[in-house]
C-alpha cells in the first residue's frame, strides 16, 4: 500500500514537472504583439527588424498626371527586439536612389526611416523596385522592401491600356 502511494506520488510529480516544463517553453517562444499592433513578430533575442510598409503599392499612375513626387517613397523600420538595430547597408536597385536613411543605432521599440527616389518614365511600363536593408537584425540580417505600380496611358470605364 505504501509502495503504491510512493509510487503515484512519483508519477503525479514527474507529469506536474514536464507540464510546467512545456508550458514555460511555450511562453518564451510564443509570439507577442509589434508596436503598431497590426502584424505578430516572434520574440526574438537582439536586435529585431520590421519594415512598415514591407511593400508599397503605388498602384496605376497614368502618364499624364505623372509628378515627380510619385517617385518618392518611405519605408519605417522597426525595431522590435531588446537590443539597438543598426542598419548597416541601405542600398536600391536600377536606377533607386536611397536620398537618406537612419544611420544612427534604433533603439529597442522605436523606429528610424528610409527616405527613397527613383525616376518614373513617362511610358506605359510595370515598376518593381526593390531597397536591400544589410542590419545586425537577428531575425532577418538582409531584409527587403518592395515597391511596385504600373504607368498606364489612360483609364478607361475600369480598363486599363498598356
Amino acid at each position: 500500500m505504501l509502495k503504491k502511494i510512493g509510487i503515484r506520488l512519483i508519477i503525479t510529480l514527474a507529469v506536474a514537472m514536464l507540464c510546467n516544463a512545456a508550458w514555460g517553453q511555450d511562453a518564451t517562444s510564443s509570439a507577442t504583439t509589434a508596436n503598431s499592433g497590426s502584424s505578430q513578430t516572434k520574440a526574438v533575442e537582439g536586435p529585431s527588424i520590421r519594415l512598415e510598409p514591407p511593400r508599397i503599392e503605388l498602384g496605376e499612375l497614368e502618364i499624364d498626371k505623372l509628378k515627380e513626387d510619385d517617385g518618392k517613397v518611405s519605408f519605417t523600420v522597426w525595431n522590435d527586439g531588446n537590443k539597438p538595430l543598426i542598419m548597416n547597408k541601405v542600398t536600391g536597385c536600377c536606377g533607386t536612389d536611397i536620398k537618406d536613411y537612419t544611420k544612427g543605432p534604433i533603439l529597442p521599440g522605436k523606429s528610424g526611416k528610409i527616405d527613397v527616389f527613383f525616376r518614373i518614365e513617362p511610358k506605359p511600363k510595370s515598376i518593381d523596385r526593390t531597397v536591400t536593408i544589410v542590419s545586425n537584425a537577428a531575425n532577418s540580417p538582409e531584409l527587403q522592401g518592395k515597391i511596385v505600380g504600373t504607368v498606364v496611358t489612360d483609364k478607361e470605364k475600369g480598363r486599363v491600356r498598356l
